[in-house]
């Protein structure tokens, strides 16, 4: 019994860091079989002609993806080429430019080992959360830019207002969006 809370002590402690470097070749072609079966959300420009629930549990879509894929190298680490194979699978519904923003917001680059590792971040799960009452609205910045905003809000059980806002920005290219700006926040 007093080895078992020793071990979960520990765990809890350090977290999962401590399988991170067990055998783990942070290279691409084992990332790259994962991605190939995270296929995109659709960022087809008719979404935003459909109903809020529907444009709602799109956002969701893309959030959840995005996730997915930045979680893809089950270490939490990655070297160059497994961050240019995340990167690009990314820029499949993100800009390159934001793509690069999200990498480095969930992964630090160490020059001495040349790996990228993840940050021990407190994720927002906005997105992910069931909010009790969901309000969006859609702005047309100009006509090949349109702007969504997401306000999640739900009473805590002390009746406490909790909310977010997920604000988002798409270019308009041909038929298809591409994410420009992206970012979730509680309030």
């Amino acid at each position: 019994m007093k080895k078992a809370f020793v071990l979960v002590a520990l765990l809890t402690i350090t977290g999962c860091s401590l399988f991170r470097s067990v055998n783990f070749d942070p290279s691409a072609p084992g990332v790259l079989a994962v991605l190939s079966k995270m296929a995109p959300p659709s960022m087809n420009k008719d979404i935003l002609n459909r109903h809020d629930d529907e444009i709602i549990a799109w956002l969701k879509s893309v959030d959840n993806w995005m996730f997915a894929v930045i979680g893809a190298p089950p270490s939490g680490e990655m070297d160059e080429s497994t961050k240019m194979a995340v990167q690009t699978h990314l820029e499949k519904v993100f800009a390159p430019e934001l793509a690069e923003k999200l990498i480095g917001y969930f992964y630090h680059y160490n020059p001495d080992t040349k790996v990228y590792q993840s940050i021990n971040t407190d994720i927002m799960m906005g997105l992910k959360t069931d909010w009790q009452h969901y309000e969006l609205k859609q702005e047309e910045a100009s006509s090949d830019l349109v702007t969504l905003t997401l306000r999640g809000t739900s009473m805590a059980s002390d009746n406490w207002v909790i909310s977010m806002t997920h604000r988002s920005a798409y270019k308009v290219a041909g038929d298809q969006l591409i994410a420009v700006d992206y970012v979730t926040g509680l309030d």
